[in-house]
Parts: C-alpha cells; sequence; structure tokens
C-alpha cells in the first residue's frame, strides 16, 4: 500500500503514471480517493 497527497484526483493520477514501477509494469494498482476530515 502506498499513501500519498494530491490536490486533486487527477495530480493523483499523474504522479502513479510517472512511478516506475507503473511505467515498467512491475505492479498493478488501484487509485482509491480518501478525504481528510478535521473534526
Amino acid at each position: 500500500m502506498l499513501l500519498f497527497e494530491a490536490d486533486s484526483l487527477e495530480e493523483a493520477k499523474n504522479i502513479v503514471a510517472n512511478d516506475p514501477l507503473i511505467k515498467n509494469n512491475c505492479v498493478v494498482y488501484k487509485l482509491h480517493e480518501w478525504v481528510i476530515i478535521e473534526c
């Protein structure tokens, strides 16, 4: 599991698309959006 912060879903997709493991077909991924709720 990898967690990272992005300003938008599009930015997250770009981060994932540029990851060397993804580019070289070394891993399969699912991208899930989480929303942080501050109390």
